[in-house]
């Protein structure tokens, strides 16, 4: 993960903070339409500090330059928080419903560039991404 695109991740999240309660409503009600599933998965045994999307986000975009990406960071930061139902595929699915909330979100902020920087850093293809948009 290049410096630059790192950089952006950071950027745009920083803009997402003020709006974190937004973001998480947002978020949440679009995991629930879309993936019923695995919304009852991040629903169920959750601490209630935990259940904040943004939160969440701003710790697995902290150890960005330790795992190299975020995925593999949520899924050390799921496990330390024992939520052990969540499986790789379920990985892809909340990445979609992340870049979706983002694109919402930060509107004009959420530039190709950005987007591309995400994408890199959830390990999405930019194909996968536009079929949920």
């Amino acid at each position: 993960m290049d410096e630059r695109a790192i950089f952006l991740i950071h950027d745009s999240l920083a803009q997402l903070i003020p709006i974190a309660g937004q973001a998480d409503a947002m978020f949440n009600i679009r995991l629930l339409d879309t993936y019923p599933e695995l919304y009852r998965i991040f629903a169920m045994d959750i601490d209630e500090r935990d259940r904040s999307f943004v939160g969440l986000l701003v710790i697995a975009v902290e150890r960005l330059r330790l795992h190299g990406a975020i995925m593999p960071a949520a899924s050390v930061l799921l496990r330390e928080r024992k939520v052990y139902r969540v499986v790789h595929d379920n990985y892809v699915a909340v990445g979609l419903t992340l870049i979706w909330t983002l694109r919402r979100c930060l509107g004009a902020g959420f530039t190709v560039e950005v987007e591309r920087a995400w994408q890199k850093a959830l390990v999405l293809q930019p194909d996968r991404v536009a079929v949920n948009g």
